[in-house]
């Protein structure tokens, strides 16, 4: 690729502040075997990225496309869910004459690069060795679309949020970043449960938040629950307790290890192995060659699959992400070799959305049937939070300042990891508080 192009797509990539699904500043290293875009999302309840491709698939190619030239890498690849027909067919049109290569994947959970990488070998009839998937990098529907409308240099499309659980109306809504939960809501035409809960990003990798919360970079979805729901009971456990509940009630089944999506790619993650030995105050191991070994924790993905299918209703999910986070506080590192290989029954131990909804008291919100086009929502105004994930930004507003669309509105450290913040909608700055956010009025 001519190196002046190069450099000109990164540069477009940069000022328009295009970020991963992390948002965090894209990392376009050269040493991958192949790019991956996924429309699958990996939550239940969410349709967020079915939206995406379908309002926009000749914007998902294309970002694919892009990073394709970017990177130098010459194998694209598209991961589609299997049941997500409308969007499969729209995608295949548009990738028609292109390097990319649309491929179906199962409705199962989750949908993290492993995973996919060994679904489309399989598909292929090949490991991903043979598949030439060892080094892969993945990228969602939004981060595809964002880097399209970079490239093209347009402003940055709004959020595409799924927005379920118990609201009247579940629906997908465009947003601006920083919409307040509550507009989220109301746009659904409330909740029937007064005083209901929200976890953002879903119920199994995501994280319950509270109302002050608003639409940031890494949001694809809100799952609202009555504060009665088990799963918000069980959110407020303390991690003590699920160790004293699994030292004394954990059987060693092995159901969570026979789940585990790493396990099932071939990694030597185990986590029967490793609750038992953490609940009951072993100490840990640093020999990556140990099978019980909590550096192998370090690979988890958090998906919280293990935890719906624990029998005696513990939080394996909960213990590993606890002991992988104390690691990586004493400054560890493990990197597991990416010697992915799907085990010989993978298939039958995976668990689809379905099945995840039911056995999480979801089913009665499922959005398996909703067809409908994604709704724009503008709020009367959005507040930006200067806390990202690599560190903290900065305001680059003055009190009173009228804000036009794509102008940036707060500044990282050029040191992190992050991206600036552009606004997505016209207003004036009405509040700034150099502790917590920046607050725009829209016009």
């Amino acid at each position: 690729m001519d190196s002046e192009l190069n450099s000109r797509l990164r540069q477009r990539l940069a000022d328009a502040c295009v970020a991963d699904a992390r948002g965090n500043r894209l990392k376009l290293g050269s040493d991958a075997t192949a790019i991956i875009g996924r429309v699958a999302d990996s939550e239940p309840l969410f349709q967020t990225e079915r939206v995406v491709a379908e309002s926009h698939p000749q914007h998902v190619i294309r970002g694919l496309a892009a990073l394709a030239l970017v990177t130098g890498v010459r194998r694209c690849l598209l991961a589609v869910r299997a049941d997500w027909t409308s969007a499969t067919r729209m995608l295949r049109r548009m990738a028609a004459g292109t390097s990319v290569e649309v491929i179906a994947v199962s409705a199962s959970c989750p949908r993290d690069v492993a995973t996919i990488s060994v679904d489309i070998a399989q598909s292929m009839g090949k490991t991903p060795a043979q598949a030439g998937l060892l080094r892969p990098v993945l990228f969602g529907a939004q981060v595809l679309v964002d880097v399209a409308a970079a490239v093209d240099e347009r402003p940055l499309p709004r959020r595409t949020v799924s927005v379920a659980g118990a609201v009247r109306n579940p629906a997908i809504l465009q947003v601006p970043l920083g919409t307040g939960i509550s507009d989220l809501v109301a746009a659904c035409g409330g909740s029937p449960n007064p005083g209901w809960v929200a976890f953002h990003n879903g119920v199994l990798a995501g994280e319950r938040v509270g109302g002050d919360f608003h639409v940031d970079l890494q949001t694809h979805g809100i799952v609202i629950l009555p504060r009665e729901h088990p799963l918000v009971v069980a959110s407020t456990t303390p991690l003590s307790d699920h160790l004293r509940r699994t030292a004394s009630a954990c059987v060693g089944c092995r159901i969570c290890t026979d789940v585990c999506p790493v396990a099932l790619c071939g990694g030597e993650l185990a986590p029967h192995h490793l609750v038992q030995r953490i609940a009951r105050g072993g100490a840990f191991a640093n020999n990556a060659n140990d099978t019980n070994s909590t550096l192998h924790t370090m690979t988890c993905t958090q998906c919280g699959v293990c935890t719906v299918a624990c029998p005696s209703a513990l939080d394996p999910a909960r213990i590993i992400a606890a002991m992988a986070e104390s690691l990586r506080k004493q400054g560890v590192e493990y990197l597991a070799p990416q010697t992915w290989r799907a085990v010989a029954d993978r298939a039958g131990r995976q668990l689809s959305m379905q099945r995840l909804e039911a056995m999480l008291g979801l089913s009665a919100y499922s959005l398996a049937g909703w067809t409908g086009p994604a709704r724009s929502v503008i709020p009367q105004r959005i507040v930006v939070a200067l806390d990202s994930p690599a560190g903290r930004r900065r305001p680059a507003v003055h009190l009173g300042q009228a804000i036009g669309v794509g102008e940036r509105i707060l500044l990282s450290d050029p040191a992190a990891g992050d991206v600036d913040i552009r606004s997505q909608v016209a207003g004036r700055v009405v509040e700034i508080d150099r502790d917590e956010s920046v607050t725009i009025r829209v016009s």
